[in-house]
């Protein structure tokens, strides 16, 4: 008689196949509601993909493709460039709800469909299933089946026969590569796995994402896991969590786009875009205070994107402003290229020392420093001080053309929304200086329209947490492991910032080159 003891391998996902394994599973499938809310660390930061990177230049490829030889990519391409982009190759994983998105859906459940779930219960709400659609049909574990609808495709995976059964690894590689053919045969571009914790678990949905890049490896499918993790208020706090979201110091009365990125990171309901905008739109602060922008018809000049944060800074002074009561009377803006965090520094005075000095106690002393500064042609960057600074960092110093304030036209541009901040939160209690700090918050916790990511995210692989934000699960682990994940994170977001701005780039000069022949 063998003695009870675990096999080496196992055909379950679980490794698990002892009584107490199957009591603990049996108790996380029945309390699935629990799991929302705990670590989603598991996926995002135990990414497969980002810690496996193929070295062959496939998203190297694509981007140069996409410039269409105006602008080429870096030659010193940066070790944190991953070939195989999920942008292009890959299973990207994010916290949101897949309902925000148009993707084809994909979801799992079981041969016995009597059991029903959240994410089945939101699909017949949306329209997107009939009430009793599963109902007499004979499901085969392994199989994955097509929905025809009149929104999008969606694929449903029969991943096991009943709720309490363990999910058989061959069954998951049966319906990923099922899933495969289907939508190979569909001609569908994207996709989206919802993840449910009802039929499968953390662990279960942790081996889908590692086995669907091996699958779906060289397919010019786009896939995203939606972790379905973002809690849903109640209908009576939607309008303190927009107003906090829009009119707070930290969010600095952006726009509807602006203040709907940034709920949509913590909070998820219907129709919550609608909401937002029709909350702006009665912004009465915001129809006084927001400037009017005159837009720019001529083409633009494509700037090469950096390879790290803070290799490149642009520099500038802003103002001169009233006086405070501190005596400031100038603002010296710093912005990096990549991730466009800015620091803002109050000044006495736009001369060489107040330079010098915010160089090295906020940007080298922190950063280190830079390889490049973009400044205009002012005395207070142009002069002595400033060159011999310069050779001692060994940091090449650009100046931007002469009456051309378009060349700096990123730094121009948080100028403007650092007015609308200035204009909106300054009165006879607090002075523009005591403003700086949290403007600059606002700005780096705000998510970037050119590189899809808070400056803040880019810099330092994470979301900046707001008031009104839960508070993260906690996290127990070795102090190597939170070393490997936070840069593995880290490279995985600065790569998308590097190749979404590259992109963003090419999007505002085709439509400037449009405007321009349209004259």
């Amino acid at each position: 008689m063998k003695p009870d003891t675990q096999p080496a391998v196992s055909d379950s996902v679980n490794e698990s196949p002892s009584e107490t394994a199957l009591a603990r599973d049996k108790d996380i499938y029945e309390n699935n509601s629990t799991h929302h809310e705990q670590t989603a660390r598991q996926l995002l930061f135990d990414d497969p993909i980002s810690s496996k990177q193929p070295k062959n230049t496939a998203a190297h490829t694509a981007l140069a493709k996409y410039s269409a030889a105006k602008a080429r990519p870096p030659k010193d391409k940066p070790p944190w460039i991953c070939s195989e982009n999920p942008l292009f190759d890959g299973l990207t994983i994010v916290r949101n709800h897949p309902f925000k998105f148009n993707d084809n859906l994909v979801f799992a459940m079981t041969a016995s469909p009597h059991l029903k779930s959240e994410m089945l219960d939101a699909l017949i709400e949306r329209g997107y299933l009939p009430n009793d659609y599963f109902e007499n049909k004979q499901m085969i574990v392994g199989e994955t089946y097509e929905i025809h609808n009149t929104f999008s495709h969606m694929y449903c995976m029969i991943v096991k026969q009943h709720i309490k059964d363990q999910c058989r690894k061959k069954d998951i590689l049966r319906c990923l590569n099922n899933l495969k053919r289907l939508v190979n045969a569909s001609h569908v571009a994207n996709i989206g796995l919802a993840r449910d914790l009802t039929f499968l678990n953390i662990r279960e949905w942790q081996y889908i994402s590692e086995h669907f890049n091996t699958i779906f490896k060289g397919s010019h499918i786009k896939a995203t896991l939606y972790l379905n993790n973002l809690p849903v208020p109640p209908v009576e706090n939607r309008f303190q969590l927009i107003k906090e979201y829009h009119e707070s110091s930290s969010a600095g009365h952006r726009g509807s786009n602006t203040t709907y990125n940034r709920l949509a990171c913590d909070y998820y309901w219907r129709n919550m875009r609608q909401d937002v905008e029709a909350f702006v739109k009665r912004c009465e602060c915001c129809q006084k205070e927001k400037l009017i922008r005159v837009k720019t018809k001529l083409p633009m000049i494509i700037t090469d994107t950096t390879s790290r944060p803070f290799e490149k800074l642009s520099l500038d002074f802003y103002g001169p402003l009233k006086h405070s009561s501190r005596k400031n009377h100038y603002v010296l803006t710093m912005q990096d290229w990549l991730s466009k965090f800015i620091i803002l520094t109050p000044c006495k005075k736009a001369n060489a020392h107040e330079v010098a000095k915010a160089l090295i106690e906020r940007v080298i002393c922190y950063f280190g420093p830079p390889s490049s500064i973009l400044t205009d042609n002012g005395t207070h960057f142009q002069n002595n001080l400033l060159r011999d600074l310069a050779n001692i960092f060994k940091i090449t110093k650009l100046r931007s053309c002469v009456y051309r304030p378009q060349t700096q036209g990123a730094i121009e541009r948080m100028h403007h929304t650092l007015t609308e901040y200035l204009k909106k939160y300054t009165n006879e209690t607090m002075q523009w200086d005591d403003c700086l700090s949290l403007a600059q918050h606002a700005y780096n916790t705000t998510q970037h329209e050119s590189t899809g990511f808070s400056p803040i995210e880019v810099l330092l692989g994470f979301k900046a947490r707001t008031p009104t934000s839960f508070a993260p699960p906690k996290d127990y682990y070795a102090y190597d492991d939170y070393i490997k994940d936070t840069i593995t994170e880290l490279s995985h977001v600065q790569t998308l910032a590097a190749m979404n701005l590259q992109q963003a780039k090419h999007r505002r000069d085709d439509i400037l080159a449009k405007r321009a022949s349209s004259r």
